[in-house]
């Protein structure tokens, strides 16, 4: 499953709001980045697609209220997408005959007056002879159906201590479970590890199935994900251990924020995607030898920068992308790095609120620029739109060199401290400006 457009009304602070999502190509799978100032809107857009493909039954599970949901003044809010399935993969119940192109999906926000609590529908659709259109209500919305995968992580990717409430999303199973992170800051990936802890004790039992999946599934996590060096080592009842490149060994969960949440990600996708696809046929090896995951998919994720060191926020990108090469991700990030791994079309820029500008996707040769730019310049342009990538402490010290030279310049003798202060100010600009894209400002 794919998504190839979205279109939003009156959603949130998004009066209007359309983006497609094909590549040039007319392929769908690969890097697609929202950019944007804080509350601008990124988050709003990762949930409002993973509602639409999880449908109303699993979105009004998980959204607690729908308070806010709809743009103020307003009386409906609506949100479709434009699916498109893969028919090698995703089915649909109950019987019928199969869909030879994509097809639409939605959900509607509504209320009467501006003081009741919106109801949270399906957008239904019909054909020309005005038949309601079923086909979200026997793919991706039926429980019974195959495939049609779909998984999200909000910003606080833990390890552990989920709440009641989240737990007990996690244990829903389906579209729920594999999306419940992006709802619920206080859930945590750790189904997955309990998880990867009953296959080894499958394994203890001889069975052959989980022997085979367990050692894909090490195999993926030990090629080049962590870094430093670090490798699964061992699963016992307690803990995942790893080991260093020094022969250090510690529990998964002594690690670093970007240690555990990069291991604990890639490991609920792997145990999502066993549950959707077949287990026996989940991993294969590309040409390069890399173990891979060649299914097709949704992927959502929100801040996927976040507890990551920049050299790793470089590769983390690259590693997802070749790991999974047929599926189509989604993710948010303040982050440059981030931006430059967007394949093309894949780039979209968000205003803040009460800007003029609109929401828009980055055209062909701006995404080029980004790609093949360095990341200094990636926030100075269309992007980030940071007019300075300085503290605040060197903009004001250019500032008081530009009025000294200025002073100099009309012939204004310094005083002697004014004389210390310009050549102090001198030998600072001179390392302000080395081999910086940054303009002079005189």
């Amino acid at each position: 499953m794919y998504v190839k457009s979205l279109q939003f009304e009156n959603l949130k602070s998004f009066r209007k709001l359309r983006f497609d999502f094909t590549r040039p190509d007319g392929s769908l799978p690969g890097w697609n980045v929202f950019v944007g100032g804080n509350a601008s809107g990124k988050s709003t857009i990762l949930k409002t697609i993973a509602l639409v493909l999880a449908g109303p039954t699993a979105a009004r599970q998980l959204i607690s209220s729908t308070a806010g949901w709809i743009t103020a003044g307003e009386k409906l809010g609506r949100a479709k997408l434009e699916i498109q399935w893969d028919h090698g993969y995703d089915r649909f119940r109950p019987g019928g005959a199969p869909l030879v192109s994509g097809f639409e999906a939605g959900l509607r926000w509504q209320r009467e007056n501006s003081d009741e609590q919106a109801v949270l529908k399906e957008w239904e659709f019909r054909n020309p002879q005005r038949t309601r259109i079923q086909s979200a209500n026997r793919g991706p919305w039926n429980p019974n159906a195959g495939a049609w995968f779909v998984c999200g992580y909000g910003p606080l990717r833990r390890l552990t201590g989920s709440s009641n409430e989240a737990t007990r999303h996690a244990l829903a199973g389906g579209k729920e479970a594999s999306l419940v992170t992006l709802f619920y800051e206080d859930a945590a990936l750790s189904e997955s590890e309990v998880w990867l802890k009953e296959l080894q004790f499958k394994e203890l039992e001889r069975d052959p199935r989980a022997k085979a999946l367990l050692a894909q599934i090490k195999a993926f996590l030990n090629d080049g994900l962590l870094p430093h060096g670090f490798e699964l080592a061992k699963i016992t009842s307690d803990h995942v251990f790893v080991r260093s490149g020094k022969n250090l060994e510690l529990p998964m969960r002594d690690l670093s924020d970007g240690c555990r949440s990069a291991y604990a990600v890639i490991l609920d996708i792997i145990h999502h995607m066993a549950e959707a696809y077949e287990v026996n046929e989940l991993f294969q090896q590309n040409s390069g030898g890399h173990w891979v995951v060649a299914k097709p998919g949704v992927i959502l994720i929100d801040e996927v920068e976040s507890h990551l060191h920049p050299a790793w926020q470089r590769q983390i990108c690259e590693w997802l992308k070749e790991r999974f090469p047929k599926v189509q991700f989604f993710v948010t990030s303040h982050s440059p790095l981030i931006v430059q791994a967007a394949d093309p079309n894949g780039i979209f820029v968000l205003p803040l609120p009460g800007e003029k500008r609109a929401a828009r996707q980055l055209d062909a040769g701006e995404c080029e620029r980004i790609r093949l730019g360095k990341a200094e310049k990636v926030l100075l342009g269309e992007a980030f739109g940071l007019q300075s990538t300085r503290s605040q402490w060197a903009m004001q010290r250019i500032g008081h060199w530009q009025e000294m030279n200025a002073k100099k310049q009309a012939g204004v003798p310094f005083t002697a401290p004014e004389t210390k202060e310009y050549r102090s100010l001198e030998t600072q600009m001179e390392m302000a400006f080395e081999d910086s894209p940054e303009p002079l400002r005189p």
